[in-house]
């Protein structure tokens, strides 16, 4: 469950990063 949370953050910060 950790772990998933971490990835679901990852993807996240990756789509903003995208975004900017």
């Amino acid at each position: 469950m950790h772990l998933m949370k971490s990835e679901m953050n990852n993807v996240i910060n990756n789509i903003f990063y995208f975004c900017e």
